[in-house]
Parts: structure tokens; sequence; C-alpha cells
């Protein structure tokens, strides 16, 4: 019985994924309560991320969730690969978004810095687009193109708040050529790239600043991360995490498998 109802609520788990088709990834972290290094992709895209080093949870997490939990990475190495990323290309652009928290700051130098998430591509071009904080505590975009042959960035101008969750998001638009940061789901302002060449990823990565960051090296120290997502197509404001909680995984029973089904515009984020 509970097989046969199990087979029959697969096909509706089967849309719910299909509808978040912009989706390539998500990170809410709770697979390292078991594992350490393993991230699972919840996105369902099998892009799961393996932490070089043990990360460890914290029971925070910016939306104050029963039973969240956010990442503490390595202190000295928060480098983490997602698998597949042959099987990664842009559509309409790029974003990449997640939560921040920084722990305290000494005296004019944040706790923590470096690169949040980053996609690479050195196959059909040498390109990367990356999503960091900086060592003053400020989010910023790094963006490379052997065509242009230098970095472009933008920032945020001020520093975050220490020991305060704060979203931030990188948004590439492929057709108007330019990328924009938000903070806390407020555009920051847009400067203007180069084209993405089309073609697949060589790394997707969290906290690795790949081979052509200039401003950002990896990330390290003291900072808790939760609820990071990578898109291949430019997310409007409303669509951002900002406002969109990732779900929390229940317990595997068939009562609550039914329940998510029958709550998915609450548990899933619908993208365009």
């Amino acid at each position: 019985m509970k097989k046969s109802l199990i087979m029959s609520v697969a096909p509706v788990i089967a849309m719910i994924v299909a509808a978040n088709g912009a989706v390539i990834a998500e990170f809410n972290f709770q697979s390292l309560g078991t594992s350490g290094t393993l991230a699972t992709d919840i996105s369902g895209n099998n892009h799961n991320a393996t932490f070089t080093n043990a990360a460890t949870l914290v029971a925070d997490n910016p939306f104050g969730q029963v039973g969240g939990m956010s990442l503490r990475p390595n202190t000295t190495d928060a480098t983490a690969r997602m698998a597949n990323p042959g099987t990664i290309n842009a559509d309409t652009g790029w974003t990449m978004e997640a939560w921040v928290k920084l722990g305290d700051y000494v005296g004019n130098q944040a706790s923590a810095c470096g690169s949040i998430v980053a996609v690479q591509d050195t196959t059909s071009a040498n390109q990367s687009l990356i999503l960091a904080i900086t060592a003053a505590g400020v989010p910023g975009i790094s963006y490379y193109q052997s065509q242009v042959g230098s970095e472009v960035l933008t920032n945020y101008g001020t520093p975050i708040a220490a020991n305060t969750w704060t979203h931030i998001a990188a948004v590439y638009n492929l057709g108007g050529w330019a990328m924009t940061l938000y903070v806390n789901g407020v555009s920051t302002g847009a400067v203007g790239v180069h084209g993405w060449n089309a073609g697949p990823l060589t790394a997707a990565s969290i906290g690795d600043d790949g081979p052509f960051a200039i401003s950002y090296g990896p990330l390290t120290g003291n900072i808790l991360l939760d609820d990071v997502g990578l898109f291949n197509n430019q997310l409007a404001p409303s669509e951002l995490g900002f406002s969109n909680p990732f779900p929390i995984p229940e317990p595997a029973s068939l009562a609550l498998l039914l329940g998510v089904v029958g709550l998915c515009g609450v548990a899933t984020r619908q993208r365009r």
C-alpha cells in the first residue's frame, strides 16, 4: 500500500522540480549534519557540493525556521566544488545568492572574506563570475572575460553589519551585458560587462575564487552561510531568496511526504 502511494506521488514531485526550470543548485546544508563534507543539492539536479574540509552546522538561520541550521565553514579552507559542472550552461544569464552572517569585526577588518559562489569556464572561454565578501565586510561581484583581459568589479560600498543575517545576490543579464548587486533584495547599482560565451562550465563552487579572481580569494574566517543558490537565468528582485526561504527537510515519512506535496506552493520556491 505504501509503495503504491509513493509511486503515485512521484510524478507530482517531478512536476514540482520541473517548475523550477531555472534552478541549477540550492543548498541549505542540512545534510552536513551527518556527513560533515557533503552538501546535498536540494533542487534535485544532483549538483551536490563536497567540501575539502569538514564543516559544521549551527542552530541559526535567517528566517528563524524551526529546525533550521546554517553552515559554519572550516576557517582555513571552505572550498566546495559542485558535481557535474559540465552540464551547466547559461540561459538568459546567471543569478547567485546567499544569506551571510559575518562574525565580529577586528579593527577595520571583517572576520571573514572571500568568494561565496562562483562559476567558471576555462574551456570555451576564460571567464568567471563571483559573488563575494571583501576583507572590509563589503559584498561585491567579480567578472572576468579573456576578451576583456581584466577584472570588472562592483560592490556595495559600505560594510554589512556584523552578527546580522544579510542577503546578497549577483544577477548577470546575458543579453544586456550588465551585472547587478543586490543587498537585502535592493539593487545597489549595475555595471556594464562583456558578454558571456555560451558553453558548459568547468567549475561551479562555494567558497572557491577560481583561476581568474584578482580581488577575492577563497572564503576564510568566521562566517555563517545559508540558502546558497545558483540559477542559469536572471531572477527578478521578488524571486530572490531575500523574500523566499528554502524549505527545511522533514523526516522521511509518507504522511509528511504527502503533506509537502499538498503544500508545494509553500514548500517550493517557483522560478521562471
